[in-house]
């Protein structure tokens, strides 16, 4: 299980994120879905007694599938947020679960923590080293991160086992941290079985998590074509790529040509660099020169809803409430939601009221629209995908730990919208 309340240090990845798929040689690694949630209650169901030995809040862990399926599309929309990165153990089929692994963000700065858990009938077969040794190599393969830890209880000789197997250092607990509590370190540059690897096979184990958005049409397998450069600009030729779904919105809502838009799951063996200029709002800040290959279209969308208010899964957000925008005292006739997490933060940021902006996976209970106060204004189409409803939504799920907009562009965006 793995919790955000221990450490009060979370932090956002605001480059590469860890890839969405690994695969080594007896499991596959990927993020999780809400598809999952009958076999991941069958896995906890199995699995809970041993779990807890080690993780007593586990015993607390709702078992109802609607419960299950809203903490796996929080942990989905987190992933792709970067704010944690939970995967799913399973087999080479993939149907099987074996267990669960994460590289979560809630040491500070440059720290990721690696946690794990192996279904009861298939402990003692090394499946917790064999996770954690790709996802070391995975987090200190991103820029951001200099550092990976794992605790555990002292008594739990098979989890520290692990990293002891992968040749990280035992170093002091943290301030706050029990004292008798092992804490496992490895470091960009340190000599150890997880940690000396070359470069491509990185590549090989992980694959390349990059979005593609854009009004065409393409099948899994096929080659997106590279822009022709035009000018002076470098921005203009390659693949424009991003490293979240957000800015991949953006571009396929801005592409050209009269086709829906689309978003891909890409691969790129190729270089990718940083593009030179890139527009304030989400975008595709990367460009590929070389081939990008089109793995999948992105077809399962979350939705999320920013506010102020303390809500809980299964609560229901209504019309008929007192607006955040507009004429004081207006009473809104709709319930907004946004598929990309930064135009829900903004929903967060400038709602009414004295509490911490929270952000809520809902699912819409009802018919939706666009919103008309965000279509074709000031950019083409619906870029931000926010929409409205007459109906109901059901909370299925909270974001947590997610990094707001800076307090001047908050301050700017709330002034301008009192010039309204």
């Amino acid at each position: 299980m793995f919790r955000s309340d221990r450490f009060p240090r979370p932090w956002t990845l605001s480059g590469p994120l860890p890839p969405p798929r690994i695969e080594t040689p007896r499991l596959v690694l990927r993020c999780w879905e809400p598809a999952d949630a009958p076999r991941f209650q069958s896995a906890l169901r199995a699995s809970r007694e041993h779990i807890a030995a080690w993780i007593a809040v586990v015993r607390d862990e709702p078992s109802e599938l609607a419960a299950i399926r809203g903490r796996l599309a929080r942990f989905r929309s987190e992933f792709h947020a970067g704010v944690g990165f939970v995967y799913a153990l399973l087999d080479r089929s993939g149907t099987e679960v074996l267990g669960e692994a994460g590289l979560m963000p809630r040491l500070g700065p440059g720290t990721l923590e690696i946690g794990y858990w192996i279904h009861t009938d298939h402990v003692g077969r090394g499946l917790a080293t064999e996770a954690t040794r790709v996802l070391t190599r995975a987090g200190l393969a991103l820029p951001e991160v200099q550092r990976i830890e794992i605790h555990c209880d002292p008594a739990n000789a098979p989890s520290a086992a692990v990293p002891r197997k992968l040749g990280y250092r035992l170093v002091p607990p943290r301030d706050g941290e029990p004292g008798d509590s092992l804490v496992f370190v490895a470091e960009a540059g340190d000599r150890g079985d997880a940690l000396v690897h070359p470069m491509e096979e990185i590549a090989d184990a992980m694959g390349e998590a990059w979005y593609h958005g854009t009004r065409a049409r393409y099948e899994a397998g096929q080659t997106i074509p590279s822009r022709v450069r035009t000018g002076g600009d470098p921005d203009s030729s390659g693949v424009h790529l991003s490293r979240d779904l957000d800015g991949a919105i953006w571009g396929a809502e801005l592409a050209p040509g009269e086709g829906p838009s689309r978003v891909y799951r890409v691969e790129t063996p190729g270089p990718v660099e940083r593009r030179e200029a890139c527009p304030p709002h989400p975008s595709m800040a990367w460009r590929s020169s070389g081939e990008v290959r089109v793995v999948e279209e992105v077809m399962d969308w979350p939705l999320y809803h920013g506010t102020r208010a303390s809500l809980r899964v299964g609560d229901v957000i209504v019309p008929g409430r007192l607006s955040n925008f507009g004429d004081p005292g207006r009473v809104a006739g709709h319930v907004y939601m946004t598929r990309t997490l930064d135009a829900a933060k903004w929903g967060a940021e400038l709602a009414a009221g004295d509490g911490p902006g929270r952000i809520y996976l809902v699912e819409p209970l009802g018919a939706i629209e666009d919103d008309p106060n965000l279509t074709d204004k000031k950019f083409r189409g619906n870029p931000t995908k926010s929409f409205r409803s007459k109906e109901p939504l059901r909370v299925t799920g909270e974001v947590e730990n997610w990094e707001g907009h800076p307090p001047e562009a908050i301050r700017a965006m709330r002034e301008g919208l009192q010039r309204l």
